[in-house]
């Protein structure tokens, strides 16, 4: 078990007031698994750690202690977006939505501190 998640879930449901049962209405994440978590049975899949990190205001990236400060995202213009309209120019289509930006961006930042963890 990945005791830097646990921590950090704990201090993020900690510092946004919430509890198991708000977290997981707000996450649309059944309450069991948050107390799996919790617990320290497992850690959640990439999908659940996106879902948690948004509903917390927080990055992916902080809740699996790959990055020291919370870095609370207050609103989606708080993302860095350059680049992501290059990405955009190769597709057909549609304009991505809010959540599809949101999506892109967690993991780029996901990409970015992997590979900087195998730099170390």
């Amino acid at each position: 078990m990945n005791n830097t998640f646990l921590n950090r879930l704990k201090a993020a449901m900690q510092s946004a007031n919430l509890n198991q049962c708000e977290l997981a209405k707000k996450s649309n994440i059944t309450q069991s698994s948050i107390s799996d978590w919790l617990n320290g049975k497992y850690v959640p899949k990439q999908d659940k750690i996106d879902a948690l990190a948004q509903a917390l205001n927080v990055t992916p990236a902080y809740l699996m202690g790959w990055e020291e400060n919370s870095k609370e995202l207050k609103s989606i213009e708080d993302l860095d977006f350059s680049g992501i309209n290059r990405i955009a120019a190769h597709f057909e289509g549609d304009e991505f939505s809010e959540d599809d930006l949101t999506e892109i961006q967690n993991f780029i930042n996901y990409v970015k501190q992997k590979n900087k963890n195998k730099e170390k």
